[in-house]
């Protein structure tokens, strides 16, 4: 299985980092009103970087969700019963700051693995053909994606200042470190390894040998 891991991610790596240059190739200004967000007022426009970011990630969250809705369907592992809710949240929160900014929302429709963006509708179909061929296959399919989008998120948290933008980006890594979490006991418990594509070794063993992050789900 472990053999399998690497060329799983190997095969992913440049579609994903594909999809990370797309996310970041549209966007322009807008959104310059005062608005309102979680309570606190939000002035200014995005920056066409947070645009981009923001509807990538969008997109992200929805992949993560709609893979684990398949899955668990398929294999009744609760892992993958009780992600999907999170990431329904963590899709909530970006599309608030969407909403905020004036940014269109790429999800014109809650029917799943529907993508605006072409290199996520080809990683969804690659990433499910990968978690049907096993149990221990879909487990290491969870953990990729949750391990890409820590890495991911915190590359896009650098392009903004902007306090909720920030924020939001800060509560989707620490659930997805705790998503991680849960997929490494699985694996565990079922005596499989994984190897981290993204995440450097000594940074995958600190998160999943520390404790659950509350207030991240």
């Amino acid at each position: 299985m472990k053999t399998h891991a690497r060329k799983a991610g190997q095969g992913l790596v440049s579609l994903f980092l594909l999809s990370s240059l797309m996310g970041c190739a549209s966007g322009g200004m807008g959104g310059g009103n005062a608005v309102n967000v979680g309570g606190e007022t939000v002035n200014g426009a995005a920056t066409t970087e947070e645009r981009a970011d923001l509807t990538f990630i969008r997109e992200e969250e929805k992949l993560a969700h709609d893979t684990y809705v398949a899955l668990g369907a398929h294999w009744d592992l609760q892992v993958f019963t009780s992600i999907p809710q999170s990431e329904s949240s963590h899709m909530a929160a970006i599309g608030t700051l969407l909403d905020a900014y004036g940014i269109p929302d790429p999800i014109t429709s809650d029917v799943a693995n529907q993508y605006a963006n072409p290199t996520i509708r080809a990683l969804a179909s690659q990433l499910m053909a990968q978690g049907l061929v096993s149990l221990d296959a879909a487990l290491q399919v969870g953990a990729l994606i949750e391990e890409y989008d820590i890495v991911d998120i915190e590359s896009r948290r650098a392009h903004s200042t902007k306090p909720d933008i920030v924020a939001t980006y800060d509560r989707l890594t620490m659930g997805s470190r705790n998503h991680l979490r849960a997929f490494h006991t699985q694996l565990i418990a079922r005596n499989q390894s994984y190897v981290p594509q993204y995440l450097s070794q000594s940074a995958y063993d600190a998160i999943v040998g520390s404790a659950h992050e509350s207030g991240g789900n």
